[in-house]
C-alpha cells in the first residue's frame, strides 16, 4: 500500500513540477522490483513487542490453525495492487499516449529531428527592466543557429510567443513542431552579466547541456559563440554529422544594448515606435560606424514609416527611398553576407517597386539563411500574380512559424483570393483560438472582416471592423477597410465619421463633387505616390469626364514596376483607362491596352484567383471586347460586385452595360443586396438609380 502511494506521488510530482518523463517511471520500477524483497522478509519475519524476530515455523506453531480471513484478504489485497502497479506500468510503456498532446507529441519530435526552437530568456535583473536584453540575446542566438544549413529554426515570432508562458516544454515543443528547445535566463546588472543556457531534448525533458556564463557584458558576444557551438557540439554528436562552426558579429558593447533597445520599441509596429527606434539605431552608429546591423536597423524602421504598400506610415516612399539607399549601401558594405542586410535589401526593392530585384535579393538571403521568414517574399509573390506561389510559400513557412500572425493574414488573404473560404475560415478560427487578444493590422478580427466581406455579408462584417477600429484607431489599412465598407453601403455618414482626410476626398467625388475631389487628389500625385492614390484620382476624373486627365496624365504616371508596363500592375483600373481611351477616340491606345489585359487576366487566371473582384475584371475586359455575353457571365459570377472600390453602377457605365436589362438586372440585385445588409445595421433602404 505504502509503494502504491509513492507511485501516485511520483505521477504528481512529474507533472506538477515538469519533471524528466522518466521520473515516475524509475520509481515505479524500483517499486516493482522491491515489492517480491517485501514478500519474503515480511514471510520470513514478523514485529513483536521484543523487536523483529524470525516467524514462528509451523511444526513450532502451537494452535496449528490455518491462516486466518484477514491474513487471505491482506494477501489478495497486495496482489491485486501489484497487479494494477504493474498494468500501469506497462501499459504507459506499450501503448500509445493518452492525451492527443501526447500523440502529437510523438508524431512532431522525434528523437533524431533536427530542429530547435530558441525560447526568449528570462529576465532575472534585480530590477526587471532588461527584458529587452535577454530577448535580444535570445533573438540573436535564434538569428546565429537559423544559419545552419539542416537544422530547423522555429521563428522568432513564434518562440517569442510563449513568453511569460504556462505551457511545459512538451506542448510547446509540440505546437512549435520542434525536437529540442533552449531556454534560460540573463541577470544583468551594471557590467556584469549572469547568462543560464540550457538545451532540452522535448520528447522526455532530458537535459543534454546547460552552462552558466558570469562574465562582464565586453565577454556577450563570446558567450552566444560559445552557447551557439555548445549546441551544435551536442546536435553535431547526437543526429546532424559534421556541421561548421558559428561565430557572432562583434560590435561596441554599447551600441548593441542600444540596437536591442530599438528592436524592442519597434517590435509595436506602429509609428511611434519606428521613430523611437530609428533614434535609437542612429545613437548606435554614432557609437559604432562600422556596426553593419545599426544601419540596416535603421533602413527597416525608415521604410516601415513610409506609405508604401505594407507599411505602416504617411511619407511619401520617394522622400523616404533616398535616406534608406546609403543605409543599406553601407550594411552592405560592412557585411556583404548578412542575410539581414539582404532581407532589407528585399524590402526597399519591393517598396520602390523593383520587384524583380527584390525576388534576388530575397533569395540571396535565404541562401545565406535558410530559415529566413519569407512572408515578405509572398506579398511579393502576390504582386507579381503568382498566387498559387504565394500561398505555397506561406504555407511551408507556416511549419517554422506556426505561431506567426502575419502567416495567417496572409494565407487567409490568399485563400479568399481563391475563393477558398472554408480554408480561410480555419485559418481565422484558429487565430481567434491562439491570438484572442491580438489588435492591429494582423488581428483575428481584421482577418474575419476579410472572409466576411468576400461573402457578401457586409453587417457582420462592418460590426468587426468597427471593434478592430476601436482598438486599433490609427492603423490605416483597418480604417481604410471600415470606411470603404460603408461606402459600399452607402452609408456616407459613417464613413465621414471615421476623420480620414483620403476617406473624406473620395466621398466629395460619389456625392455628386468629383472635381473638387480631382483637385484635391490630384497635387498628391508623384513619383513613389501609392497605386491606389493613383486608382482614385482616376475614378473621380472618369466621374468628372475628364478623359484626357486620365489618358495623358495618371496612366502616363502610373507607378509602374520596373521594366514593366503600367497595365501590367494588378492594382491598375482597365475600366475607366479602356473607357477614357474609347471616349478620345484613341484606337490604338484602346488595341494595346486590350492585348495587356488579356494577357494579365490569363496570367492571373492561371495562378488560380477567382474573386469577386476578379470576375468583375473579367466581365470588363469581355465588354471592351464586344462579348457582351462573356460579360454577363462574369457578372453573374461576380456573387458579390459591391466589394468593388467603386460603385457597380459606374463599371456598367464605363463598359456601356447600364442600359442592357440585363445590366438593370445586376444593378438591381446588387442594390438588394446592400439593402439586405442595412436592414442588419438598421438603416433604410436605398434605391437604384433610375
Amino acid at each position: 500500500m505504502a509503494g502504491w502511494i509513492l507511485a501516485q506521488v511520483a505521477v504528481t510530482l512529474e507533472t506538477s513540477l515538469n519533471l524528466p518523463g522518466w521520473f515516475d517511471t524509475a520509481i515505479v520500477s524500483t517499486l516493482l522490483l522491491g515489492f517480491p524483497v517485501a514478500l519474503i522478509l515480511a514471510w520470513a519475519f514478523e514485529i513483536t513487542p521484543d523487536g523483529v524476530k524470525l516467524a514462528l515455523r509451523e511444526e513450532d506453531n502451537q494452535d496449528g490453525r490455518p491462516l486466518s480471513l484477514l491474513d487471505i484478504l491482506l494477501i489478495v489485497g497486495l496482489s491485486l495492487v501489484a497487479i494494477a502497479v504493474g498494468y500501469q506500468l506497462l501499459s504507459k510503456s506499450r501503448t500509445a499516449p493518452e492525451s492527443s498532446l501526447e500523440q502529437a507529441a510523438a508524431q512532431l519530435i522525434p528523437d533524431a529531428d533536427t530542429s530547435i526552437a530558441v525560447l526568449p530568456f528570462a529576465d532575472l535583473s534585480d530590477t526587471g527592466d532588461q527584458e529587452y536584453f535577454s530577448d535580444g540575446l535570445s533573438e540573436e542566438l535564434l538569428n546565429v543557429l537559423a544559419q545552419v544549413e539542416g537544422l530547423k529554426v522555429a521563428s522568432r515570432t513564434s518562440s517569442f510567443s510563449f513568453k511569460d508562458r504556462s505551457q511545459n516544454i512538451m506542448e510547446i515543443a509540440t505546437l512549435l513542431g520542434v525536437a529540442h528547445v533552449l531556454e534560460g535566463s540573463v541577470r544583468k546588472s551594471g557590467d556584469r552579466l549572469r547568462i543560464t543556457a540550457q538545451l532540452i531534448r522535448a520528447s522526455d525533458g532530458f537535459h543534454m547541456w546547460s552552462e552558466t556564463y558570469d562574465r562582464t557584458l565586453d565577454d556577450v558576444f563570446a558567450i552566444q559563440d560559445d552557447i551557439s557551438n555548445r549546441i551544435l557540439d551536442e546536435l553535431r554528436t547526437r543526429i546532424m554529422g559534421d556541421v561548421p562552426e558559428v561565430q557572432v558579429a562583434r560590435a561596441n558593447v554599447t551600441a548593441f544594448d542600444l540596437v536591442l533597445r530599438a528592436r524592442e520599441v519597434g517590435s509595436t509596429y506602429s509609428v511611434p515606435g519606428h521613430v523611437a527606434a530609428a533614434e535609437l539605431y542612429r545613437q548606435a552608429i554614432d557609437i559604432d560606424p562600422d556596426y553593419a546591423t545599426a544601419y540596416a536597423g535603421l533602413a527597416a524602421v525608415e521604410l516601415l514609416n513610409s506609405n508604401a504598400r505594407g507599411a505602416q506610415g504617411r511619407r511619401p516612399i520617394a522622400e523616404v527611398a533616398p535616406i534608406v539607399k546609403p543605409l543599406l549601401d553601407k550594411a552592405l558594405e560592412l557585411d556583404p553576407d548578412s542575410p539581414g542586410v539582404w532581407m532589407r535589401i528585399a524590402l526597399y526593392r519591393q517598396f520602390t517597386r523593383d520587384l524583380d530585384g527584390a525576388e534576388a535579393a530575397y533569395k540571396r538571403a535565404k541562401k545565406l539563411q535558410p530559415n529566413t521568414n519569407m512572408t515578405n517574399y509572398a506579398v511579393l509573390l502576390r504582386q507579381q500574380n503568382r498566387l498559387n506561389d504565394a500561398l505555397g510559400i506561406l504555407e511551408r513557412e507556416l511549419e517554422t512559424n506556426p505561431r506567426s500572425p502575419a502567416v495567417r493574414f496572409g494565407l487567409v488573404s490568399g485563400y479568399v483570393s481563391a475563393r477558398r473560404f472554408d480554408e480561410a475560415q480555419k485559418i481565422v478560427d484558429a487565430m481567434y483560438r491562439e491570438f484572442p487578444d491580438l489588435k492591429g493590422n494582423f488581428s483575428p478580427d481584421f482577418a474575419q472582416a476579410e472572409v466576411l466581406l468576400a461573402q457578401g455579408q457586409w453587417a457582420e462584417a462592418i460590426k468587426v471592423l468597427e471593434k478592430a477600429f476601436e482598438d486599433s484607431p490609427d492603423v490605416l489599412p483597418i480604417k481604410f477597410q471600415l470606411g470603404f465598407s460603408y461606402i459600399a453601403l452607402k452609408d456616407y455618414p459613417s464613413a465621414y465619421a471615421i476623420g480620414e482626410p483620403l476617406l473624406s476626398t473620395y466621398l466629395t467625388g460619389v456625392t455628386g463633387n468629383p472635381e473638387a475631389a480631382l483637385n484635391n487628389v490630384l497635387p498628391m500625385l508623384g513619383p513613389g505616390t501609392p497605386a491606389f492614390l493613383y486608382g482614385a484620382s482616376m475614378f473621380m476624373a472618369y466621374l468628372n469626364g475628364d478623359y484626357a486627365i486620365i489618358a495623358d496624365k495618371i496612366i502616363l504616371e502610373w507607378p509602374t514596376l520596373d521594366g514593366l508596363r503600367a497595365c501590367d500592375d494588378s492594382e491598375f483600373i482597365f475600366n475607366f483607362a479602356a473607357a477614357s481611351y474609347r471616349e478620345l477616340g484613341r484606337q490604338n491606345d484602346l488595341d494595346d491596352l486590350m492585348a495587356c489585359w488579356s494577357e494579365l487576366i490569363e496570367v492571373r487566371r492561371r495562378n488560380g484567383y477567382d474573386s469577386s473582384e476578379e470576375w468583375v475584371e473579367r466581365a470588363g475586359y469581355f465588354a471592351f471586347r464586344g462579348d457582351k455575353e462573356s460579360a454577363f457571365d462574369a457578372l453573374q459570377k461576380a456573387s458579390n460586385p459591391a466589394l468593388t472600390v467603386t460603385e457597380i453602377e459606374v463599371f456598367l457605365r464605363a463598359m456601356s452595360l447600364d442600359q442592357d436589362p440585363r445590366g438593370r438586372a445586376i444593378l438591381n440585385r446588387h442594390y438588394a443586396d446592400i439593402n439586405r445588409e442595412r436592414a442588419k445595421l438598421g438603416l433604410d433602404a436605398v434605391e437604384p438609380p433610375q
